[in-house]
């Protein structure tokens, strides 16, 4: 669309799983950023779709990938309150402390 959002991105927001994963493995870039570089796990994230989340990270999306404004998927998270999306989030991150462009870590945003 004009913000570049995939179908990927649309699937993983509304949580359906049996598309994310035709999509992924019909060779979705799973780390696609649209036009505010949100990815698809931002976007599973932000709605909190735990399980659209995991199949997203089982097919490598990128834990650490920032929005423009810095944000990573774990801020998304806390500040949705996803918190299954959280506790899959934390053991994959070399640290929970990364700050967004106006130094707030995730724990701010919770």
């Amino acid at each position: 669309d004009q913000e570049r959002r995939t179908p990927l991105h649309a699937a993983a927001y509304i949580g359906d799983v049996a598309i994310l994963e035709l999509l992924i493995l019909s060779g979705a870039n799973v780390n696609a950023k649209d036009t505010v570089w949100l990815t698809p796990l931002h976007r599973a994230a932000a709605s909190r779709h735990e399980v659209a989340l995991h199949l997203l990270l089982k097919h490598s999306a990128d834990v650490n990938a920032r929005d423009k404004h810095w944000q990573t998927p774990l801020h998304v998270a806390a500040a949705n309150r996803a918190t299954k999306c959280v506790e899959a989030l934390v053991p994959l991150l070399s640290t929970v402390n990364v700050a967004d462009r106006t130094g707030r870590t995730a724990l701010h945003h919770a």
